[in-house]
């Protein structure tokens, strides 16, 4: 990082952050600095990406592709994964299971049951637990489906309906 003194017609050092295997490259490459005070630099014509907190000690040391692999720009960015299919869900031992695989927003789901599967009301809230999360299932409805829901209760996305077994 250099600190331009246009009028003097200086530059100064005020950063310098090296890869600890001694990478250089021949061409391309960027660096990003965070609001953290963390440098993301893309080695440009290496295909690394490196992470460096404010002290310079590497945090993120990313190697992608193959001979030849190279990258004009690496960024950092905050990512929401919103999946374009519908959650998964799987009805067994009266209990539902559901995932929805790549959704990084959901915090909780709810069950709703309901007489006809465009018809239902809610019946049960639990927070999301891991990859899959499994809901107690207890209604005499005979369809129910499963809403991932925001933080905040937004609906994010529901789930196919599935039927009871009235027995």
């Amino acid at each position: 990082m250099l600190r331009l003194d246009e009028r003097g017609r200086r530059a100064t050092v005020v950063r310098a952050d090296e890869h600890p295997r001694g990478l250089h490259s021949e061409s391309q490459g960027d660096t990003q600095a965070l609001p953290d005070g963390h440098l993301l630099i893309g080695w440009g014509s290496n295909p690394v990406v490196s992470e460096f907190d404010e002290a310079g000690r590497l945090l993120l040391d990313l190697r992608f592709g193959g001979e030849g692999a190279d990258s004009y720009r690496a960024f950092r960015f905050e990512w929401h994964g919103r999946p374009p299919e519908l959650p998964a869900v799987a009805l067994a031992d009266d209990r539902v299971y559901v995932s929805w695989n790549g959704a990084t927003d959901v915090a909780r789901w709810q069950l709703v049951a309901g007489p006809t599967p465009a018809a239902t009301t809610p019946l049960a809230s639990v927070a999301r637990a891991g990859f899959e999360t499994s809901i107690p299932v207890d209604t005499d409805q005979p369809w129910i489906r499963v809403r991932a829901l925001s933080a905040r209760g937004t609906v994010l996305g529901t789930s196919r309906a599935l039927e009871v077994d009235p027995s």
